[in-house]
């Protein structure tokens, strides 16, 4: 997938990638310094909602040791004194750079750029995300881009970008065991129908989406309730075997 090159770089990323500035949906809210922290923009579909959702559960457990920022749609600013300097990816994550609360991701207070930002295409802004975006992203130093298709707008549902040695972006393949691996992650991306799921490369198996994964507790509890009542049940027979031969031996 091609990617814009860069333009003049004497000039402020949000002037050469102005296109793909976020732009605030009121009701707008700022922080102190008088940048946007949260605003009114809802989600595209349920369907787009719970994807994204999801997803995020799932590297919130496969990155829970990392200390890393993992945030669904916080407001990414990248240039100090320019609040308008604005991207929301749909999905962050920035490795070791503390897992604490924040109302937006300031580029000049946090100890790095993201690692990976995730967009999943919606019917408003699907040629932003694809056109334009992939170049801001590449410039601010993103390691891994990815888009989430589930409009039909792209070759392929799922597309991978990350940074080569000389600082471009390159497709990330797909992988032998299937789906599209994430460095950053340490997961390969796969699609299965319209749910975006994460495999880990440690243990190769599939991360639970959260009813999945409380439908497996509930299975897991009630096989161990009655494992428990059928322990029960043999240790009364043998009490009361053993209370039988104690009083057959004692006539």
């Amino acid at each position: 997938m091609p990617v814009p090159t860069s333009a003049d770089e004497s000039l402020p990323l949000s002037v050469v990638h102005a296109k793909a500035l976020y732009r605030p949906v009121p009701p707008v809210e700022l922080d102190d310094e008088g940048y946007v922290c949260r605003d009114g923009k809802m989600p595209e579909s349920t369907l787009h909602g719970r994807s994204l959702l999801f997803t995020l559960g799932s590297v919130l457990t496969l990155l829970k040791h990392r200390n890393a920022c993992v945030a669904y749609d916080l407001a990414l600013l990248f240039e100090r004194g320019n609040p308008a300097a604005v991207l929301a990816p749909d999905l962050l994550v920035a490795l070791d750079a503390g897992s604490h609360d924040r109302s937006s991701y300031k580029l000049w207070e946090e100890p790095k750029v993201p690692d990976l930002t995730l967009e999943a295409l919606s019917l408003k802004t699907w040629r932003k995300d694809v056109e334009v975006k992939p170049g801001i992203y590449r410039d601010l130093g993103v390691r891994e881009f990815w888009m989430v298709d589930l409009l039909g707008k792209l070759p392929e549902p799922l597309v991978g970008l990350r940074l080569n040695a000389v600082g471009d972006y390159e497709s990330i393949p797909v992988s032998p065991s299937g789906g599209y691996r994430s460095e950053v992650l340490g997961a390969d991306l796969v699609l299965q129908g319209d749910d975006l799921r994460l495999r880990d490369h440690t243990t190769g198996e599939l991360m639970l989406h959260y009813p999945e994964a409380l439908s497996q507790y509930r299975q897991e509890l009630a096989a161990r309730k009655a494992s428990e009542v059928r322990a029960n049940s043999a240790e009364r027979r043998v009490a009361e075997l053993e209370e039988r031969l104690r009083r057959a031996e004692g006539r």
